[in-house]
């Protein structure tokens, strides 16, 4: 997690990452957008940055 300051204000700036990967896990780009979208959640569960595989 980072802090960024911009005048008087205090930022928190993170990212959670999910990542599946074609073929292994899907063929059609729809289909991998939404694994990596369900690993995404899962990494954000964490409550920090992150990053995640989708495991079937």
């Amino acid at each position: 997690m980072e802090l960024l300051h911009i005048d008087e204000h205090e930022l928190e700036i993170s990212a959670s990452i999910g990542i599946s990967i074609y073929p292994t896990h899907a063929t059609e780009a729809n289909e991998l957008l939404k694994y990596a979208d369900i690993a995404m959640y899962g990494a954000k569960s964490d409550k920090k940055s992150n990053f995640q595989f989708y495991t079937p």
